[in-house]
Formats: structure tokens, sequence, C-alpha cells
């Protein structure tokens, strides 16, 4: 596979937290399966409740994840680099939120038999994404306990 069949060099990959540490040629096959996606300002990638069977993966722009609502205010960002829409491509189940463009973005998405595939390349992939997961499931828990002690603050 040739650095442009995808629009993606080996540098964008490298700069993907899901392929950290993994040889390119080692996903390359598979990766010349996915689809590159451009997509304006405003746009709602994913929305909550919905089915969702890809991995997307930003080679450029910001995105903002938002609960209930895709206009209301962002809870998280998404950055070059970043990945989402795992959980849903995992567990089978819905979205659990909505992700929307704030600039314009470029973004690899990953079907989730091409997920599995690559994790049985590579076992690199699987472990940056649940060391994303993880990392993730901290800061929710200190949002969590933040809002514990400020209730606890209020009533007390």
């Amino acid at each position: 596979m040739s650095d442009t069949d995808l629009n993606v060099s080996r540098g964008d990959l490298h700069q993907l937290s899901l392929f950290r540490s993994t040889n390119f040629d080692d996903v390359a096959e598979v990766l010349q399966q996915c689809s590159v996606l451009r997509v304006g300002p405003g746009k709602v990638v994913i929305a909550a409740g919905q089915p969702n069977k890809r991995l997307y993966l930003v080679l450029e722009g910001q995105l903002s994840v938002r609960l209930e609502s895709w206009d209301n205010p962002a809870v998280a960002k998404i950055g070059k680099g970043e990945m989402f829409g795992e959980l849903s491509v995992i567990d089978g189940g819905t979205t659990s939120a909505f992700v929307v463009t704030e600039t314009a973005c470029r973004i690899v998405g990953l079907d989730g038999d091409n997920l599995w595939e690559l994790f049985r390349r590579t076992p690199y992939v699987a472990h940056n994404l649940l060391t994303t997961m993880a990392q993730r499931i901290r800061n929710s828990n200190t949002v969590i306990e933040d809002l514990q002690r400020q209730l606890a603050e209020q009533s007390g």
C-alpha cells in the first residue's frame, strides 16, 4: 500500500494513539479497506443512541463530545491523534454521546471487523485502545468524585 492510497501518510498513522508502537506494514493491508472522511465544522459525526459500527481516528481537526443533544455544552474534546466510537464497536450497543466537529476534520473510519483483524495482527493496537479507555475511565472517575464533593458541600 502506498501512502497515498488513503490520503494518509505513515507519519499520520504514527501520530494516531491507536497505532503507537506498531509497524506500519503490520496494519497497512487492513487500513487499505478504511475510508477517509473530510467533514466540515458543525457536523454531527456520531449521534447518541444510534447504532455505530466504526471506530473513528482523527487525522486533522477538533471535535467535541456532547451528552443528550448535539447543541449541549461539550463535556470533552477530541483532537488529532485521538479516537472515538470505540464503545459501540466493541459491545455492539448504541452510541453514548454526540460527537460534533468543531473545525474541519479528516477522519479515518475503521469498521469493527477491521478493528478485530488489527487486534489479531498486532497486540499493540489492543493495548493502545485499552490504555485510552482506561484513561477515559480515570478522567470520568475524577469528574464524578468532584461532583460528589460539591454535592456533599452543598448539603452539608
